[in-house]
């Protein structure tokens, strides 16, 4: 996985402030990526790498979110 892109339902307005991605690495969960305001549509780079476990955190918002992703594999490839 090369990285990933975060979608905000802005329709209610913009309200996630920050975003910690994390990727189960060597038996252990490690933080790969740190991302401020996501807005309609933000790309986290956060490889390349190899995981089973990929987990979002919201970790500042301006109220309750809802969040789409989509990995970006290597040469491009998307999976929604």
């Amino acid at each position: 996985m090369d990285g990933l892109v975060l979608r905000e339902h802005i329709e209610v307005g913009q309200r996630v402030e920050q975003v910690v991605i994390s990727a189960e690495l060597d038996g252990e969960l490690r933080q790969v990526a740190e991302v401020g305001a996501v807005g309609y549509q933000h790309f986290a780079q956060v490889g390349p790498l190899t995981t089973s476990h990929l987990e979002v955190s919201v970790t500042r918002s301006r109220g309750p979110v809802a969040l789409d992703t989509c990995l970006i594999r290597e040469g491009g490839t998307r999976t929604e």
